[in-house]
């Protein structure tokens, strides 16, 4: 089966790419930054919660979540998810990838 794709359903496709790769990006600095949150230092959640790079990851992965329901209401499942594997592949922190 072939799709053809509108300019603004293209945009959707990089919005989750983008949106995605740089929201966990930035979460994943922010919550370096912050260290373990467990039940013994529950302060920690409010400096993970004003932390702008925890802040802004999360508003970043909102608009992921908005850009893939939108994309899956017009596309089959497989469809989307073989447009953004690249996110699905992860790297070890050796830089070394990992399988999908």
């Amino acid at each position: 089966m072939k799709y053809a794709l509108k300019p603004s359903q293209y945009a959707v496709l990089v919005a989750i790419m983008l949106t995605a790769s740089v929201g966990d990006s930035l979460l994943s600095r922010g919550m370096g930054q912050v260290g373990a949150v467990d039940l013994h230092h529950l302060g920690l959640l409010w400096h993970a919660l004003f932390n702008p790079f925890v802040d802004a990851g999360i508003i970043l992965l909102i608009g992921f979540f908005a850009c893939y329901t939108t994309a899956l209401s017009w596309a089959d499942l497989t469809f989307v998810i073989a447009r953004h594997r690249i996110r699905l592949r992860r790297h070890s922190p050796d830089g070394t990838l990992l399988a999908a």
